[in-house]
C-alpha cells in the first residue's frame, strides 16, 4: 500500500484525498489490561467525541467491549493489553478494540436473567453495524456508528 492510501473500516482504499471527501480522522491508544483502565477508555472516547450527536451510545460500547477483551481474552490476565481506536468521519463513527485473543469467537449472548452475556448483545442495538476478525491470538471487534439525522 502507497503512503498515501488510506483505507477506511469497510477495508475499501483510497488514494488520498477524493475532492469533498477527506480521510478519517484516527485515534489509537493502549492500555494495560486491568479494570481501572476501563474508566480511562471510555473517557478517551467521551473526550474525542464530545460533538458526536450519539456519543452516550459510542462510550456505552466501548465500556462493553472493553469488559469483553478483559473477561474473555488474554488482555485481562496478568501483563495484558488492549488498543482502542477511533475512526472519525463526516458522518459517522468506527470504535475498534484490539485483543490478545482467547479461545472462544466473540458471539452475542442471550443471558436471560444472567449478570453477563449483554456486551455483544448491547453493540448490536446501539450500532449501525458490527462485527470481528482476528484469531485466538488477537482479535479486533469493531462497531459503526452513523450520525443520526438532524
Amino acid at each position: 500500500m502507497a503512503s498515501n492510501q488510506v483505507i477506511d473500516v469497510t477495508g475499501a482504499i483510497f488514494d488520498g484525498p477524493v475532492r469533498g471527501r477527506r480521510p478519517p480522522m484516527v485515534w489509537r491508544r493502549a492500555f494495560r489490561g486491568v479494570r481501572e483502565q476501563a474508566h480511562d477508555a471510555r473517557a478517551f472516547v467521551r473526550f474525542l467525541l464530545a460533538d458526536f450527536a450519539d456519543v452516550d451510545d459510542v462510550v456505552q460500547v466501548a465500556g462493553e467491549l472493553v469488559a469483553n477483551a478483559l473477561t474473555h481474552t488474554r488482555s485481562g490476565a496478568v501483563g495484558g493489553a488492549y488498543v482502542l481506536e477511533l475512526r472519525r468521519w463526516r458522518c459517522g463513527v468506527a470504535l475498534a478494540v484490539t485483543d490478545q485473543g482467547g479461545p472462544a469467537e466473540p458471539r452475542i449472548g442471550y443471558g436471560g436473567f444472567a449478570e453477563h452475556g449483554f456486551g455483544l448483545l448491547t453493540a448490536d442495538a446501539l450500532a449501525t453495524w458490527w462485527g470481528w476478525c482476528g484469531t485466538e491470538r488477537s482479535r479486533t471487534v469493531t462497531a459503526v456508528f452513523h450520525r443520526r439525522p438532524s
